[in-house]
């Protein structure tokens, strides 16, 4: 039997769903009700000891069915009105603005990802990434893919779908 002190906690849990969310940024569907949100940490404490929570928090969760990917996010912000989100078109430059990224890491090594943007706008990006990121291509694209925002007053939340297909892998790989 393993010592609990060796088990290793996942960071995330994916919760399987055969009635897909609509892609509309609002998280009131039935999957992310029964989700748990995962909160992010503050990249910057990486040069600490302690893993420090991001604030104001960013939390996340995740979904699948048998074609897609679903990820939603809730970012707290104090002041809403200052988002940066002028960049609206698919595969802008919206690392210049408030966004959310996800890194899909298909064989563990990091030698090959992909990433996916969201931004505030609603506006999504992708590319993939060779020799562990020194080569991007933009001309990828995860055909399909989908993503919407909703701004309230001290948050905005989103959600991706991200279709299988689109990253030339099966719904039950892992990675």
């Amino acid at each position: 039997a393993e010592d609990a002190a060796d088990q290793v906690k996942p960071a995330y849990s994916v919760v399987p769903t055969k009635k897909p969310p609509v892609i509309d940024g609002k998280l009131d569907d039935e999957v992310w009700k029964k989700a748990t949100f995962t909160h992010l940490y503050d990249f910057r404490a990486s040069i600490k000891e302690a893993r420090v929570k991001a604030d104001p928090a960013t939390t996340f969760a995740i979904s699948a069915d048998d074609k897609q990917l679903y990820v939603a996010f809730r970012c707290d912000d104090t002041n809403v009105s200052k988002l940066a989100k002028s960049i609206t078109t698919r595969d802008g430059k919206l690392w210049n603005g408030d966004n959310v990224e996800i890194f899909l890491n298909f064989d563990r090594s990091g030698h090959t990802f992909r990433r996916v943007m969201l931004g505030a706008s609603g506006a999504v990006f992708d590319a993939a990434y060779l020799q562990y990121g020194l080569k991007e291509h933009r001309w990828f694209d995860i055909k399909g893919l989908t993503g919407a925002t909703d701004i309230q007053s001290d948050h905005w939340t989103g959600e991706i779908a991200i279709p299988f297909a689109g990253l030339a892998m099966n719904s039950n790989s892992t990675g």
